[in-house]
């Protein structure tokens, strides 16, 4: 089966950007209905006419764009989850496309969806972008972070998925207590004055 090129993708990736407060009802369910309940949850939704009146209504909530290969295969290796802890590889198994590799090429083609793969999550937990997300009440055409942007999500993902690397590699070394100096409210000695 002939893998498809990047500039076919039928696949999109949505990231929710903002969270639950102030929110109408109709817009939460359709947050709900695209699997993207919280901030930094993200999914992969096929492009099609019903997705893309979904993801027009919730634009000044999500962004999303057009999944490239690589960045579907990571994304479900270092962030997809299935129920009671087992394997991708063992729930892959046990769905129509066997192998990641053949489901992801379904993915890429419009053919597959996440809930193909018994047990697996259809939402990503995610964490914020490295650098951040910038503004989150314009669009992406206004030098915001919501709305459609193309190609270009595969970079968000790739910023999430470093912030995720980059707070486990920076996390200090456990060592001895550090001491507490005095009482609360209560200044230090002045030690530079000699006095």
């Amino acid at each position: 089966m002939a893998q498809v090129s990047e500039t076919q993708s039928k696949a999109y990736i949505v990231v929710r950007v903002r969270g639950t407060t102030r929110i109408r009802g109709t817009i939460a369910d359709t947050m709900k209905l695209l699997n993207v309940h919280a901030a930094n949850n993200a999914t992969v939704v096929p492009v099609n006419p019903v997705n893309a009146g979904m993801l027009n209504k919730v634009k000044d909530y999500v962004t999303w764009g057009e999944a490239d290969r690589g960045t579907l295969v990571r994304l479900l290796r270092e962030r997809g989850s299935v129920e009671e802890n087992k394997e991708l590889e063992a729930a892959l198994r046990d769905s129509p496309h066997k192998t990641l590799d053949a489901f992801v090429d379904g993915l890429m083609r419009g053919e597959a969806k996440l809930r193909d793969v018994p047990g697996l999550r259809p939402t990503f937990r995610m964490n914020p972008p490295h650098q951040g997300w910038g503004t989150i009440k314009r669009s992406v055409k206004a030098h915001g972070s919501l709305g459609y942007r193309g190609a270009d999500i595969n970079d968000v993902i790739d910023r999430m998925l470093k912030a995720a690397g980059g707070k486990e590699a920076t996390k200090p070394a456990p060592g001895p207590p550090v001491a507490q100096s005095g009482k609360k409210g209560e200044r230090k000695a002045d030690t530079k004055g000699g006095h």
